[in-house]
């Protein structure tokens, strides 16, 4: 019996020829098609580690900016409980605390649109401390106005507007006497919000004593959503309440509660207002009657102690 010749096997029908013509063609590239190969490569490699440097780079300043944040908010919290009652250590522990938590900028700036009177206010950059510094004006309103009300307490207590103006500036000479990182519509919202601060001491009836000075920071860090002050001075009014004043927690809420019955003070027409009965006003606005709280001034021990 006749046998068959075997077939010859091909690439296809044996695996091991496969492998055999794939080294064969690869051994068949020239030096230049190798070294276009390993250009690419190597090009590849470069870009990754561009690109893993410059994510590096960004962690790194991110990390650095927000430590810097954060010393500085350690900084001025130092100093103002150092010197608790003054107002540059006060200002600049609010903008650094600011930086993190934020102050009240958006929130300002809603509310002050939602009424023509504040739509006004931002188109013309109605200047109020002008108006409340004017201290021959305000002596021609009618006794029990706002205006004379208001009038007597500066001059009771020697609190002007434009000498709180003046140190706010000064807290805040490192960007130009203006509230950090701020448009110009934002810089002019807190210049206003800082210039209306008696006022409100004499319409919503807190005192300038520090129990008086929180009840007020109270209500304005509420109806501004001004979170930095609501912690700063939260943070001092319960270090003095842990020491025995606990009724001061109840003067900070209570601030809080009636800004949220009070309308939007930062967006009102003060020049109309100071010529109204002080009484009348306190109606319109909600803010009567007057609070009742015992006064707390800082002891001297305090101030040594903390220094």
């Amino acid at each position: 019996m006749r046998i068959a010749p075997s077939r010859r096997l091909s690439a296809v029908d044996d695996p091991r020829l496969l492998w055999t013509a794939a080294r064969r063609r690869r051994s068949a590239m020239s030096f230049h098609s190798w070294a276009d190969l390993l250009r690419r490569r190597l090009a590849t490699i470069r870009r990754l580690d561009t690109a893993r440097a410059t994510v590096y780079s960004i962690e790194t300043v991110t990390e650095s900016g927000m430590f810097q944040k954060l010393a500085r908010v350690i900084r001025t919290f130092r100093a103002h409980r150092a010197d608790p009652e003054g107002i540059i250590a006060a200002v600049q522990s609010f903008d650094a605390v600011g930086e993190l938590l934020g102050r009240g900028d958006g929130t300002m700036r809603r509310r002050m649109l939602e009424s023509e009177t504040g739509r006004h206010f931002l188109d013309e950059r109605h200047d109020i401390l002008a108006i409340v510094s004017n201290r021959d004006w305000l002596r021609t309103l009618p006794e029990g106005s706002l205006g004379r009300e208001y009038l007597r307490f500066a001059e009771d207590r020697q609190f002007f507007p434009e000498d709180l103006a003046a140190t706010v500036r000064e807290a805040r000479a490192a960007t130009g006497g203006f509230v950090p990182n701020a448009t110009p519509e934002t810089a002019y919202l807190h210049d206003r919000f800082r210039d209306l601060h008696d006022i409100w001491h004499v319409v919503t009836g807190y005192d300038t004593d520090m129990g008086g000075e929180w009840g007020l920071i109270a209500f304005q860090s509420q109806q501004v959503a001004y979170r930095s002050m609501m912690v700063v001075a939260f943070t001092s009014c319960m270090r003095v309440a842990l020491h025995g004043r606990l009724d001061l927690v109840r003067v900070w809420f209570e601030g809080r509660r009636r800004a949220k019955q009070a309308p939007f003070l930062l967006a009102l027409d003060w020049e109309d207002w100071l010529l109204r009965p002080l009484d009348e006003v306190r109606h319109e606005l909600c803010l009567d009657p007057p609070p009742t709280y015992r006064r707390f001034d800082y002891p001297e021990s305090w101030k040594a102690a903390a220094a």
